[in-house]
């Protein structure tokens, strides 16, 4: 698999392949493509507390399941729309957000209108070894790249 990224001298995930290539040994590697899975959505409430309570009925989820919200009004201070969260498990019915996964949960404030959807993100894994991780580009008028082979060493896994 080639990918070719846009170089971000501060970017964890770049500067973590890079040291990936150094080592020549095998890493999991997370592909967050955006992609949702729609088929497991609901919409939610979300209360205005010190942490933020959100209530899905039997949601099934588990701590660190990464979601996003929509809302066709306002969320509360605290949550963005479109944003991945992850899930802080509380109980069969609710859980709050935190912005990292195993993070402190998310205080909400101010107010909120309309009606709030939390669908859950769908992650893809595998393991792969860095083949090379080059830096290319950055003449005149082009963009500094980072040129970056893997050598699949796994079948594609999806959670969630």
């Amino acid at each position: 698999m080639q990918n070719v990224f846009a170089k971000q001298d501060l970017d964890p995930g770049q500067i973590a392949l890079i040291a990936a290539e150094k080592s020549r040994s095998n890493y999991a590697f997370r592909i967050d493509m955006g992609d949702t899975d729609t088929a497991v959505q609901s919409t939610v409430t979300i209360t205005i507390a010190a942490p933020g309570v959100v209530t899905w009925t039997n949601h099934g989820l588990q701590d660190g399941t990464p979601l996003k919200l929509q809302t066709t009004g306002a969320l509360p201070t605290g949550l963005t729309a479109g944003v991945i969260y992850y899930v802080k498990y509380v109980n069969a019915n609710t859980f709050n957000l935190a912005a990292t996964p195993g993070g402190t949960a998310i205080t909400t404030t101010g107010s909120q209108s309309g009606t709030h959807t939390a669908i859950k993100i769908a992650q893809r894994f595998f393991i792969a070894l860095v083949a090379s991780a080059q830096e290319a580009g950055g003449q005149a008028n082009t963009i500094r790249n980072l040129n970056a082979t893997l050598e699949i060493n796994s079948n594609i896994v999806g959670l969630g």
